[in-house]
């Protein structure tokens, strides 16, 4: 089997294409009974943060960064568990058409070969003696 060129373009507005995927992928995280809500996505960016105003009544600064830490770090997870299952999905369906297109090269291939085979043992016959004209 002929191994395919990689054009480089292509493989770089795949890339692009992607890195867009990715970005698409959303995912939120909260802390605190959702005092602070977070939205992320599968390229690891935070979008928004929200916040409840009954935080700042509080004043509590240190409590606040917590809960923008936690909410955060909950998006990002969810993000990045939601991009991986996206790109295994990815990886099995080009596993799966370069299956399909590889097998149907090497079926072209067989049946060459098996018409090549075919050639050579007719020509082997007609070399050999008949063991059936000696009865």
């Amino acid at each position: 089997m002929a191994k395919i060129p990689v054009n480089l373009a292509a493989a770089m507005k795949k890339a692009g294409r992607i890195r867009s995927e990715m970005e698409k992928i959303t995912a939120e995280g909260s802390a605190g009974g959702e005092l602070v809500r977070v939205k992320a996505n599968a390229g690891q960016q935070i979008l928004e943060c929200k916040i409840d105003p009954q935080v700042f009544a509080e004043k509590d600064a240190e409590f606040l960064e917590d809960l923008i830490v936690a909410a955060a770090n909950q998006a990002l997870r969810q993000a990045n568990q939601a991009g991986s299952e996206h790109m295994s999905r990815l990886v099995r369906e080009t596993k799966l058409m370069e299956e399909i297109f590889s097998s149907d090269s090497d079926e072209e291939l067989d049946e060459d070969s098996d018409e090549d085979s075919d050639d050579e043992s007719d020509d082997e016959q007609h070399d050999k003696p008949n063991d059936k004209a000696k009865l």
